[in-house]
């Protein structure tokens, strides 16, 4: 792997859980708590000071990449969250992936195939959305698209553009929620299952024309659409099928769990 500058070293895991630090963001944006008292709790919990980490504020980018080698299959994760992805994929002829983050630059790391991007603060690099006003850093993203792809996202996913069109999705799967995402998917091989926990806001999937798909929502929705089906409000569990799923070997498995609100899966 290779990159412009130092990689700093990780930080230790803080010891708030996804929803602490969810609960700290909600309570800053409602004014309950100011940046620096929010500043301040996040940083007892990890053990770091602002004063720590000074040249982080001040990086203008970073660029990384790995050589692709024999690898036939490849895992993308994102450790603690992303916010400001733009997620592509082309044919690269010599490269696993490419990525460039701007301003708030992760730790990186590859391991055959599992490319993993470790933000060094907590879920979505919450300190700083605190510090950019709830502005995230743009980075950018792009897979080998000539090898099958896994995606995982933990602590959460916002503001985030994922065109996974030319990838040879196996799973994508997003822990602690979706806000303000916008996924492009490809035709699918056999059943391909893209999960959500922790419930999504403003979400829109959107597969190629004639490609099946199931939806399935757990905790109740509002302004939940599949193709023409789009439903106002309902409680509980919630399931709509493309009018050519049951005859289909090829489909998109769309599940998520916690709630979903704005929630649109249609065709390209």
């Amino acid at each position: 792997m290779t990159h412009s500058t130092n990689l700093i070293n990780n930080l230790d895991v803080p010891a708030l859980t996804d929803d602490e630090m969810l609960d700290i963001l909600r309570r800053v944006q409602s004014g309950e708590l100011s940046v620096a008292q929010a500043e301040a709790l996040l940083g007892a919990a990890s053990g770091e000071h602002e004063a720590q980490q000074p040249a982080e504020a001040t990086l203008e980018g970073q660029n990384f990449s790995a050589p692709l080698g024999k690898i036939a299959n490849g895992k993308l994760v994102f450790e603690r969250g992303a916010a400001g992805l733009t997620l592509q994929a082309e044919v690269l002829p010599e490269q696993l992936f490419t990525a460039r983050f701007e301003r708030h630059i992760p730790v990186v790391r590859v391991n055959g195939g599992t490319v993993t991007v470790r933000y060094r603060d907590f879920g979505f690099g919450l300190l700083n959305w605190l510090r950019y006003g709830f502005n995230p850093p743009q980075s950018e993203m792009t897979l080998n698209a000539a090898i099958p792809w896994q995606v995982e996202i933990h602590s959460g996913m916002a503001q985030s553009y994922l065109d996974l069109r030319a990838v040879k999705l196996r799973r994508l799967t997003i822990h602690s929620g979706a806000s303000d995402v916008k996924l492009m998917l490809g035709k699918p091989n056999g059943g391909v299952k893209v999960d959500c926990h922790g419930g999504v806001h403003n979400l829109i999937i959107l597969r190629p024309v004639s490609t099946a798909a199931h939806l399935t929502v757990h905790g109740g929705a509002a302004n939940l659409t599949l193709d023409s089906q789009t439903l106002g409000a309902v409680g509980s569990m919630t399931s709509l099928e493309s009018s050519n799923f049951r005859e289909a070997s090829d489909y998109y498995a769309i599940t998520v769990h916690g709630g979903a609100h704005n929630f649109r899966v249609a065709t390209l």
